[in-house]
């Protein structure tokens, strides 16, 4: 063997004994890479049999279906007009009271100036959000209903509002405020009224908007209070109720009734607001 061939096979053999380490080294990465993953996998997969068997266990027949909470919904003009009766009997169980409405008229004639007074003199907590009538929501809203009329929307607000002002000098004028253990509080929002919303501590209902209908003429949702649905519309509530800083809450506040604090809105700034003329 010629001593050209001995170097050579020497020279391959320590690149071979070289190239043992790294390959033993890369295998052993590659085995803790390896089970990293079936951890994670294995993790994935007991995670995804917890939720069926969770599933399996809500359902009679044992097969997997989706988890569903109990509601109502009613279905015809006549149904709605009849929920008046639900709200009433609810808040007068509750102690607090959230609604979201578009003009407040629905509120003020189904609930009554005394029913608002009593409330709050036996200690609720009521908040009520109308829909700005300077909002450009209030315009579009208004062409969906009165296509001829874009402001039709914001003058039938702003007269609820001088309605509301009669409840507000009955506490006034009578001093009775001052003994009120509740309080009452109204503001405008500036969001897209996408549904009306009635809230206390032990019911939610939820009152669609359509683009070609009414109001009165769409359904009702009633969601059940241990769901998420109802935490999240909470939620939801709340994030309109203390949108922006305390300048702007105290600009959109219309109302305030309480033994605390008494305010109104100047109705006539409101009415010179943004040019807004009577129907």
């Amino acid at each position: 063997m010629s001593t050209e061939v001995i170097v050579a096979l020497i020279g391959l053999l320590g690149i071979i004994a070289g190239s043992i380490p790294t390959y033993l080294i890369m295998r052993q990465k590659g085995s803790a890479e390896v089970e990293k993953l079936n951890a994670e996998a294995e993790k994935t997969r007991a995670e995804a049999e917890k939720i069926r068997t969770e599933l399996r266990s809500s359902s009679p027949t044992g097969e997997v279906s989706l988890l569903q909470k109990a509601s109502a919904i009613s279905l015809s003009e006549v149904e709605r007009s009849r929920m008046t009766e639900y709200y009433i009997e609810k808040a007068n169980s509750g102690s607090t009271i959230e609604i979201i409405t578009l003009t407040l008229q629905v509120a003020l004639e189904n609930y009554g100036e005394d029913r608002f007074l009593r409330w709050i003199q036996e200690g609720k907590q009521i908040r009520i959000l109308v829909l700005s009538p300077f909002s450009m929501a209030a315009k579009l809203r208004s062409r969906e209903e009165k296509p001829d009329d874009e402001d039709f929307l914001a003058n039938k607000i702003i007269k609820q509002v001088e309605v509301l002002k009669n409840l507000y000098c009955t506490a006034e004028d009578l001093l009775e405020h001052k003994n009120y253990a509740g309080s009452m509080e109204v503001r405008f929002y500036d969001a897209i009224p996408y549904f009306a919303y009635f809230r206390t501590e032990n019911a939610m209902a939820i009152g669609l908007y359509y683009s070609h209908i009414k109001g009165l003429q769409s359904e009702v949702i009633l969601v059940d209070p241990k769901s998420s649905v109802y935490q999240n519309m909470s939620m939801h509530f709340s994030k309109l109720w203390g949108k922006g800083d305390r300048k702007n809450r105290e600009k959109m506040t219309v109302c305030v009734i309480s033994k605390q604090h008494m305010h109104f809105m100047d109705l006539k700034l409101l009415r010179e607001t943004d040019a807004l003329t009577e129907n």
